[in-house]
C-alpha cells in the first residue's frame, strides 16, 4: 500500500510515502533528505549513506510478526566503540510502526511505548541494575551504549538529521523480553519487544544472497607486516588479527586499516580448530571466525582456556570453549536468569537451578581471527559460573555490559568429528565444572532398599512362625560338690565332670535302669545333680536347636555343661557348654553392672528324633536357673550378611560419584580448604 505522493522540493521528482507515520524520507532521485510537514516537504540535507549490512534485509523487504504484515520502509545505522547495528523501520498493515533490530545476526522486534510513564535518567542505570518501568514490568540493565548515527535510508517516523550521538540502555527480563530506553531526545522513549529469528518473520523480497556473499569477502594487507588479512565478514567485523604478526587491526574502514595492538613479544597460541574451518553442529554449518585465549588467576596460579567464535549466516554466533581437553558448546541467551543471592548463590533458567561454582576475573591473553566487536588482549571481565551438569550458565560483566550464556559439555571427539579434524583430541585432564558425573546409584539404592525390606519382612515372618518352643525346665544349683573337688577345680572341668555323670544318668534313664531321669547316677547332693530333661520329640527336617539358659546369679558366675542325648541309640550325644556371670555395685555413688544372666547355645543340624537334654551346672554360689529349648530358629547372622550383600552394589557407584563430585568442587569457590568466600 502506498501513501501520499508529493514532489521533492529539490529536484521536483515524485516522492511516495509508504508509511503514513513517516516524517523523514530520502528522495530516490537526488538523495535529498526530506522532512514532511503535512503535505509540504522540506529539504534538510543530502543523504549520508549508511554502512553496508551483511544481512539480507533491505528497504522493501516484507514479512509478518504475530500474523501482522509489515514492510521495511527505512533504516537507521548506528556505530559505537564495540561495533555497529541497524534499526529497520517497519510499517505494519494495521497502521502500527515498529522496529526490527539487526545487531550482529541477532534480531528483535520492538514497539514504542508512549504511555510508559516516568522513566529513569540514563545516569541512574548501570549494567546489572534491576529497575521497574511502570506497567512494562521489571527489567535488568544489560548494556549501556553511547552510539553515533552512521546514516539513514528510507522513511523514518522522526527526523534524525540533526542528531549525532545518542545513549541507549538495553534491558532484559527474566522471561526473555527486550526493552530499550532511547535517550536521543530530551525525554527518554521506551521500546519493548522480543528477540526473533528471521525464519519466524517469513521475510520476502530480501537482498540477493549471492551479492551478499560477494560483498562479504575481502582480502587486505596488514599495515604492520604486510601480511594478507582475509575478512570473512567485512562490513560487520570490527577487529581482525593478522595471523603473521598477531597485530590487532581495526577493519571497520577496509581502505584504512588501523593497528590497535602489536604483540611482537607474545607467544602465539595455536588454535586446535583452524580459522575458517567449517563444521556441522545443530543441523547447520558453522565457520570458525575468531579465536582467543582467556586466563584467570586463582591463588597465584594462572589457568587459561580457549574460545572459538563460530558463525552461521542464519543462526548468528555461538562459541566453543576448551580447557584441559574439556569442551563446551556455548550460546548467548537473550533473557536474564533469576538470580538468588545466598551463601551459595543460585540462578534459575528454563526451569533448571544452577549452583554457583566460581567467580573469577578473566583476561584476554591472545586473539586471532576476526570479531564483529572490539577485542583486545588485556580485556577484562568478571565471570561467574553456575553449573547444573552438563550445563554451564555464565555471567560476564564489564564496565558497560552484563551478558549471560549457556554452555553444554560436549565430548571432544564430537567436536573433532564435526569439524573434520583427523587428529586425536587431547585426553581431558581432571574433572571440569560441568562435566557429567558417573551414573548415580539412585535406582540401585531403590532396588536394594526394596529387597532389604522384603528380606527383613521375610526374616521377621520366619522368626515369628518357624521358631517353635520344645522344652522349658527349671533347676537349682548348690556348690557343695564343687567345693569338695579341691585344688585344680575349674567351672568348666566341673561342668564336664557333671556332664559325664549326667551322661551316665541319661544312659541309665534311656536304658530303663532308672525310674526317673533325675538323680539316677548323681555323683553329688541333690541340688548339684545335673538336670536331665523329659524326653522331647523333634520332627520335620534337620535343622538347628537353640538352648537358652537363664541363671539368677548375683555378683557371681555359673557354668553349664550341656549334653544333647538321642534316645534309642540313634546317634552320639553332642556336648556343649556355656557360662553366665553378672556383677553389679556402686562406685563413688555411680551404679554399675556388667555381664549377663543368660547364656545361649546354638546346635546346628539336629536331625529329627527323640532326645533328652542334660544340663550340669557349676558355680561358686547357689542359684536357680531355667533351660529353654527352641527349634528351627532363623539365624540373625545370615540375615545380616544378606543385607550387607544387598547394599554392596550401590555402595561402589555411590563412592565413585562422591569422589567425582569432590574433585569437581575442589576447583570451586566452595572447596573444603578454600579460604575465599564468594560474595554476591
Amino acid at each position: 500500500m502506498t501513501g501520499p505522493v508529493t514532489n521533492c522540493p529539490s529536484c521536483g521528482a515524485s516522492v511516495v510515502f509508504q508509511s503514513a507515520a513517516a516524517v523523514q524520507t530520502v528522495c530516490t532521485t537526488c538523495k535529498s533528505v526530506l522532512v514532511r510537514h503535512d503535505l509540504d516537504l522540506q529539504k534538510v540535507g543530502v543523504e549520508s549513506l549508511p554502512p553496508p549490512v551483511t544481512s539480507r534485509i533491505r528497504v522493501g523487504t516484507t514479512g509478518s510478526y504475530k500474523w501482522a504484515r509489515f514492510t521495511v520502509v527505512g533504516r537507521i545505522a548506528y556505530q559505537w566503540e564495540s561495533g555497529a547495528w541497524s534499526e529497520w523501520h517497519l510499517d505494519f498493515a494495521d497502521g502500527r510502526s515498529g522496529w526490527l533490530s539487526d545487531a550482529q545476526d541477532e534480531y528483535a522486534v520492538t514497539f514504542a511505548q508512549p504511555d510508559a510513564g516516568a522513566l529513569p535518567a540514563s545516569g541512574q542505570l548501570k549494567p546489572g541494575t534491576a529497575v521497574t518501568l511502570g506497567a512494562a514490568g521489571r527489567w535488568t540493565v544489560g548494556v549501556v551504549t553511547r552510539a553515533r548515527y552512521a546514516g539513514t535510508e528510507g522513511e523514518l517516523p522522526f527526523t534524525t538529521w540533526e542528531r549525532d550521538d545518542a545513549t541507549f540502555v538495553d534491558l532484559r527480563s527474566e522471561d526473555g523480553r527486550l526493552a530499550t530506553l532511547d535517550y536521543s531526545d530530551g525525554a527518554p522513549v521506551l521500546y519493548t519487544g522480543e528477540f526473533v529469528t528471521l525464519e519466524s518473520l517469513g521475510l520476502r523480497d530480501l537482498a540477493d544472497p549471492v551479492e551478499t556473499r560477494v560483498q562479504g569477502a575481502a582480502t587486505l594487507n596488514c599495515p604492520n607486516c604486510g601480511g594478507t588479512v582475509t575478512l570473512r565478514r567485512p562490513g560487520e567485523s570490527v577487529n581482525a588479527v593478522c595471523e603473521y604478526c598477531q597485530s590487532v587491526l581495526d577493519v571497520r574502514n577496509s581502505r584504512q586499516l588501523q593497528v590497535l595492538q602489536r604483540f611482537d613479544d607474545r607467544r602465539k597460541v595455536p588454535p586446535r580448530i583452524p580459522l575458517g574451518a567449517r563444521g556441522q553442529m545443530h543441523g547447520a554449518e558453522w565457520e570458525v571466525l575468531g579465536f582467543q585465549q582467556r586466563t584467570i588467576a586463582v591463588e597465584g596460579t594462572e589457568y587459561s582456556w580457549r574460545e572459538y567464535l563460530l558463525h552461521n549466516p542464519d543462526r548468528g554466533f555461538r562459541y566453543l570453549s576448551e580447557y584441559g581437553g574439556h569442551w563446551n558448546d556455548i550460546a548467548v541467551i537473550t533473557g536474564v536468569p533469576k538470580h538468588r543471592s545466598a551463601v551459595r548463590p543460585t540462578a534459575e533458567w528454563e526451569g533448571r537451578t544452577f549452583r554457583h561454582f566460581q567467580r573469577a576475573y578473566a583476561v584476554t591473553t591472545f586473539v586471532l581471527g576476526e570479531f564483529p566487536w572490539q577485542v583486545r588482549a588485556g580485556d577484562k571481565a568478571q565471570v561467574d559460573d553456575f553449573i547444573d551438569p552438563p550445563l554451564l550458565l555464565s555471567r560476564e560483566k564489564t564496565g558497560h555490559e552484563v551478558s549471560w550464556s549457556l554452555g553444554e559439555y560436549v565430548a571432544p571427539e564430537q567436536i573433532y568429528r564435526a569439524f573434520g579434524i583427523t587428529d586425536r583430541p587431547p585426553r581431558p585432564q581432571g574433572v571440569f565444572a560441568n562435566q557429567p558425573g558417573p551414573p548415580g546409584a539412585g535406582r540401585m539404592w531403590t532396588l536394594a532398599l526394596i529387597f532389604a525390606f522384603l528380606v527383613t519382612a521375610g526374616w521377621m515372618v520366619r522368626a515369628g512362625t518357624a521358631s517353635r518352643g520344645i522344652l522349658s525346665e527349671a533347676g537349682t544349683f548348690t556348690p557343695g560338690a564343687a567345693a569338695a573337688a579341691g585344688g585344680g577345680w575349674s567351672p568348666v572341668d566341673s561342668a564336664a565332670s557333671a556332664v559325664a555323670a549326667a551322661a551316665e544318668a541319661a544312659a541309665a534313664a534311656v536304658s530303663g535302669s532308672a525310674q526317673s531321669g533325675v538323680g539316677a547316677a548323681a555323683p553329688d547332693s541333690a541340688d548339684s545333680r545335673p538336670l536331665v530333661s523329659q524326653p522331647f520329640e523333634l520332627t520335620g527336617r534337620t535343622t538347628n536347636l537353640h538352648v537358652m539358659i537363664n541363671a539368677l546369679v548375683d555378683n557371681s558366675w555359673g557354668a553349664f555343661g550341656v549334653l544333647l542325648v538321642p534316645e534309642g541309640g540313634s546317634g552320639d550325644a553332642r556336648e556343649f557348654s556355656t557360662d553366665v556371670s553378672y556383677y553389679h555395685g556402686v562406685d563413688q555413688g555411680e551404679s554399675w553392672s556388667e555381664g549377663s544372666r543368660s547364656g545361649r547355645i546354638r546346635i546346628a543340624a539336629v536331625p529329627p528324633g527323640r532326645y533328652r537334654l542334660v544340663v550340669a551346672p557349676d558355680g561358686e554360689h547357689a542359684f536357680s536357673y531355667r533351660v529353654q529349648v527352641r527349634r528351627d530358629v532363623p539365624a540373625a547372622s545370615l540375615f545380616i550378611i544378606t543385607l550387607i550383600l544387598l547394599l554392596i552394589p550401590p555402595i561402589f557407584p555411590t563412592l565413585a560419584r562422591a569422589s567425582f563430585e569432590g574433585q569437581r568442587w575442589s576447583e570451586s569457590d566452595y572447596a573444603a580448604d578454600s579460604s575465599d568466600d564468594d560474595e554476591e
